[in-house]
């Protein structure tokens, strides 16, 4: 037996697959996909396990499996699961085979995945994710994270996943859109097309956006705009949670993203659909709410980089210090200069196509970057297992119980000259350019002007001119000190309005 995924959850009670049927009630449980042996060695199958909160501990052994989820009617099924009685079922083929829904456990807010090396070994954390617990993209069409199992031509369950962002997922705003900051995807799994061992974590299908009613129907015609299934050449073979990041646009060949733009399995997508179309996530979800000001009505004057790669607007997935407890989300975004004009109070500006920052505090006033200006917010948390008896309790909705933090760093480029020897005083350059170098340069050559000669060895006499011998194309990065968000996923619960 090896643990595969584990979802924490304030879950809506029955899990009846139907969103028409959704209930006010709630329970909070784990929610897990185990595989076993059945049959066939060699031939795994998985099974669904529903603890109730008062009965769970990590460690816990796995009720008998008795039964098989479709040998049962869809309402017989949802049934079997009692809110306060530990249950575990096979999601395997059995008497009844219609295309449906069967069970769907709405309200997730953590995810766990599994991975070990052989069934003989027990499965180690592989991946912890926070989740958005429930959301809205569109008026009156509620959605949430969390598993579904149903059939479509065999057996099928699936993930629904609502990761916290620091923006806005797109700029849709509009009477049928909501933006808010919750990136949806989907991750279909097949246990009767891929049985081997070393595949289970392995999905068959990945969508991208949101879809109505949490449904494990994923068709490759999408139903409307809202969601798609990804062509197999726009994602890493083999791909499992965490092993990928997503990007706007790209190419396959650039690997380790699933791509949105371009042609998908049965619609070409349009990447602005998903993703934002101008500069306002970067100059205010990002720019606005850390510090700087920025005039609401000119927050699309810069042009918002949209070329066909992985590096302009992309959400990449890390662990701090390789421990999956301490995930780490990435997203990036890039800005251009524009044809408009920015507010004089704005703490951004243009000369020319080259953006400037004000750092008033901490340079005295401003800093060119270059054409093209990027920035990683990076979303952190340390997320402990559970542990009740130790105050480590998952289901403590306290805003620092997982320690989320915020990290920003902004980066460009700048071509270096031969022959630049970064002279002159700072005071009297105007905006700073190439990073700190012209600084660092002038605090040499005046740091041993004011001492006295001395004999080799001494720390002033390996004080260095800083000249360019040759051209250079130097990356500048501007870093900002980790701040804590107020809430437990560090996502903003409503959007900015415009």
């Amino acid at each position: 037996m090896v643990l595969a995924f584990r979802l924490y959850g304030n879950f809506h009670w029955p899990p009846h697959p139907d969103i028409g049927k959704l209930s006010d009630n709630t329970r909070d449980g784990v929610v897990e996909i185990h595989y076993l042996e059945k049959e066939t060695a060699g031939t795994f199958r998985p099974v669904l396990r529903w603890t109730p909160r008062e009965n769970f501990l990590p460690s816990s052994p796995l009720p008998k499996v008795e039964h098989t989820l479709f040998d049962f009617t869809v309402e017989d099924a949802v049934a079997q699961f009692k809110p306060d009685e530990d249950n575990a079922i096979w999601i395997d083929a059995g008497k009844y085979t219609a295309n449906t829904d069967w069970l769907a456990f709405r309200g997730a807010f953590l995810i766990d995945q599994y991975r070990a090396a052989d069934p003989k070994q027990e499965a180690a954390l592989d991946l912890r994710w926070p989740l958005v617990r429930s959301c809205s993209y569109a008026p009156g069409h509620k959605v949430f994270s969390g598993l579904d199992v149903g059939r479509r031509h065999g057996p099928r369950y699936c993930v629904n996943l609502h990761l916290p962002l620091p923006v806005r997922r797109s700029t849709l705003l509009s009477g049928s859109n909501v933006d808010p900051s919750a990136f949806p995807f989907c991750a279909v799994y097949e246990p009767g097309k891929k049985s081997p061992f070393n595949t289970i974590l392995n999905f068959t299908t990945l969508v991208g956006g949101w879809i109505e009613g949490d449904s494990v129907d994923t068709s490759v015609k999408p139903v409307s705009k809202t969601s798609f299934v990804f062509s197999d050449a726009k994602y890493p073979s083999g791909a499992s949670l965490g092993s990928f990041g997503f990007s706007a646009r790209g190419t396959p060949s650039q690997g380790g993203f699933a791509i949105y733009g371009g042609a998908q399995k049965s619609t070409t997508i349009n990447a602005a659909e998903f993703w934002p179309a101008n500069a306002r996530p970067f100059m205010q979800d990002i720019l606005g709410r850390f510090g700087f000001s920025i005039d609401p009505s000119s927050a699309e004057w810069p042009t918002l980089k949209t070329g066909d790669t992985t590096a302009e607007r992309s959400l990449r997935f890390v662990k701090e210090g390789s421990d999956a407890r301490k995930p780490a989300f990435i997203y990036r975004i890039a800005i251009s200069a524009g044809k408009g004009a920015p507010s004089s109070a704005d703490d951004i500006k243009k000369s020319g196509n080259v953006l400037s920052l004000r750092l008033s505090k901490e340079t005295g006033g401003w800093i060119k970057t270059a054409d093209a200006l990027y920035v990683d917010c990076k979303l952190t948390w340390d997320i402990a297992d559970h542990a009740p008896l130790h105050g480590r309790d998952m289901w403590n909705d306290d805003a620092q119980r997982w320690s989320p933090r915020i990290h920003l760093s902004f980066h460009w480029k700048n071509e270096i000259p031969t022959g630049e020897n970064l002279g002159g005083s700072p005071a009297t350059v105007g905006d700073l350019d190439f990073g700190l170098l012209r600084h660092a340069a002038h605090t040499f050559r005046q740091t041993r002007e004011a001492l006295k000669p001395a004999e080799a060895g001494q720390p002033r006499s390996i004080l260095p001119d800083l000249q360019a011998d040759g051209e250079q194309t130097v990356r500048f990065t501007l870093n900002s000190s980790p701040m804590r968000v107020s809430s437990r996923t560090g996502v903003r619960q409503r959007p900015i309005p415009g």
